[in-house]
C-alpha cells in the first residue's frame, strides 16, 4: 500500500523534471553543504561509462556485501518504484525510510533555492542518496553516474575508486561529437592518486589512460582479466576468469557476453579495493540480482527475455548472444523506445533479428516514441498495440504459429518495467 506522504514526496520530486538536465556541480555542492556534506562521511566507488553501469555497480555491491561491508548502492533509472534507486545492505529502502530523509533534503533544497540555486531532479535524487546512506550508517557506497562524469552530480562523491565500464557515442549534444570528447567527460570521475578500473577500448582507452597518468591514478585495464572459459545457459553462465596468477570459477546468474565484461570489471574493482578475498568475489558474483537485464522467464510455457537496451550499442550486445544462450529460431519482439533515443537504428537492428514486431508505447511521462513512427522503420511484419501488456499478450498468441519461439521485450527500462509489472505482478508506484 502506498502512503500519502510517499505520494506527496514523489509528486514534489518529479516536479523537478521540469528543470531539465543541467550539467554542473555548483547546485549539488550547495545542496550537500546545506546538509553538512553527508557524502564526505564514507568513501564511494563511482561507476561511469556508456552502458553496463547498473549491472557493474550491482555486481560490485554484491561482492562488497559478501566481504562484510554495509553497502549503499545507488542506481538509475528505476523500473517500478523510485525507492529501487536506493539499496542499503542489499535491500531496497522502504517508503517510510525515503519519506523521512526526503523531508530533510527537501527543506535543504528550499533553503538553497532562496539563495538562487535550483537543483534538478537528478541532483536532488543524488543528494537524497548521499543523505540516506549517511543516515543508515553505510561503510561504503557504490554510486552509478547519471550522464557523462566530469559534471555529473555523482562526481561530488568522496571517491576511493573509479570504474569506467566502456565508452561509445551517446548524448553527443551534451558530451561531444567524438569518442575522444566523450571519453574526456567520462574520465572526469578519475581522482588524483586514486585507482581506476577501465573497460574502455581503442581511442577512448588512450584518453582514459592519459587522464590517469596526468592524475597519478593507478590504471587497471580490463584486458588484464582473462576469460578462460564460459558455459552459457538460459538462466546464467559458468565462468572462469584469471588475473595474474589467480583464477576464479563461478556461476553468474546474468546472461550475455557483455555481462562477462561487467563481471571482469567488478572482479578487478574488488581486487583493487583492499584486495577482497576470492570467496567474497565468487559468492558476490553468484548472488548478484539485476532484474530486467537479459532476464529469462516463462509465461504459459513460452520463454520470454527481458532487456532494458535503450540504444543501438546496447541492443546489438543483447541480440548477438541470443542464439548462443537461448538457441531460439523465432524471435518475436515487443518494443517501445523513448523519443530521445536513436530509434531508427534500433528498429533496423530489431528488424534484422526478429521474425515479427509488436510495437507499443510505454506510459512514462509521455516520453515514448509514437508507435506509428517506430513502425515506419520496420522492414518486417508488425502489429501496433496500445500497451506493453497488450503487446505481450498478443505476442503470446502469435507464438503458437512460430517454430521454437522467444518473446523478446526491449527498448527502454520503462518498457521492461511495465512488462515485469504485468508478468510478475510486482508492486509499482502510481506515478
Amino acid at each position: 500500500m502506498v502512503g500519502d506522504a510517499y505520494l506527496e514526496a514523489l509528486r514534489n520530486i518529479y516536479s523537478l523534471h521540469a528543470r531539465g538536465i543541467k550539467p554542473g556541480l555548483l547546485r549539488i555542492i550547495h545542496l550537500l553543504d546545506e546538509l553538512d556534506n553527508p557524502h564526505l562521511q564514507y568513501p564511494s566507488i563511482v561507476v561511469g561509462g556508456s552502458s553496463g553501469k547498473g549491472s557493474t555497480s550491482s555486481m560490485i555491491g554484491s561482492i562488497l556485501r559478501e566481504a562484510g561491508y554495509k553497502v549503499g548502492l545507488f542506481t538509475k533509472p528505476h523500473m517500478l518504484r523510485y525507492t529501487e534507486r536506493f539499496q542499503v545492505g542489499g535491500r531496497e529502502i522502504s517508503q517510510g525510510e525515503l519519506v523521512k530523509t526526503y523531508e530533510e533534503v527537501w527543506e535543504a533544497k528550499e533553503s538553497v533555492e532562496s539563495k538562487g540555486h535550483y537543483p534538478t531532479f537528478f541532483e536532488f535524487t543524488v543528494a537524497l542518496a548521499f543523505q540516506i546512506f549517511y543516515k543508515m550508517g553505510v561503510e561504503l557506497a557504490v554510486m552509478e553516474v547519471g550522464l557523462g562524469g566530469r559534471l555529473d552530480a555523482v562526481n561530488i562523491a568522496n571517491t576511493t575508486l573509479s570504474v569506467i565500464t566502456n565508452i561509445h557515442r551517446e548524448h553527443t549534444h551534451i558530451l561531444g561529437e567524438t569518442l575522444q570528447e566523450i571519453a574526456l567527460e567520462k574520465g572526469g570521475i578519475i581522482r588524483k592518486g586514486k585507482p581506476v578500473v577501465s573497460g574502455a577500448e581503442s581511442g577512448a582507452e588512450k584518453v582514459i589512460k592519459n587522464i590517469a597518468y596526468i592524475l597519478s591514478a593507478p590504471y587497471h585495464p580490463i584486458h588484464d582479466v582473462k576469460l578462460l572459459s564460459f558455459y552459457p545457459s538460459p538462466k546464467g553462465q559458468e565462468i572462469e576468469l584469471s588475473l595474474g596468477e589467480s583464477t576464479w570459477s563461478f556461476r553468474l546468474p546474468l546472461i550475455g557476453l557483455h555481462q562477462i565484461h561487467n563481471a571482469k570489471l567488478a572482479l578487478y574493482a574488488a581486487k583493487t579495493f583492499h584486495s577482497l578475498p576470492s570467496h567474497s568475489i565468487i559468492r558476490g558474483l553468484g548472488k548478484v540480482y539485476w532484474p530486467g537485464r537479459m532476464e529469462y522467464l516463462q509465461k504459459d510455457g513460452v520463454p520470454i527475455l527481458l532487456d532494458c537496451a535503450k540504444d543501438p550499442y546496447s541492443l546489438a550486445l543483447t541480440l548477438r548472444p541470443i542464439p548462443i544462450y537461448l538457441g531460439h529460431n523465432s524471435v518475436l519482439t515487443v518494443v517501445s523506445i523513448s523519443r530521445d533515443k536513436d530509434y531508427k537504428r534500433m528498429m533496423s537492428l530489431l528488424s534484422k533479428h526478429s521474425k515479427y514486431l509488436f510495437i507499443t508505447r510505454h506510459r512514462v511521462m509521455g516520453r515514448a516514441t509514437d508507435p506509428k513512427t517506430l513502425a515506419s522503420f520496420s522492414t518486417i511484419g508488425f502489429k501496433i498495440l496500445p500497451s506493453v501488456e497488450d503487446a505481450i499478450s498478443c505476442a503470446l498468441q502469435y507464438s503458437k504459429n512460430f517454430d521454437n519461439p522467444l518473446i523478446f521485450v526491449t527498448g527502454s527500462v520503462f518498457t521492461v518495467g511495465e512488462a515485469i509489472k504485468y508478468l510478475r505482478k510486482e508492486p509499482s508506484d502510481p506515478l
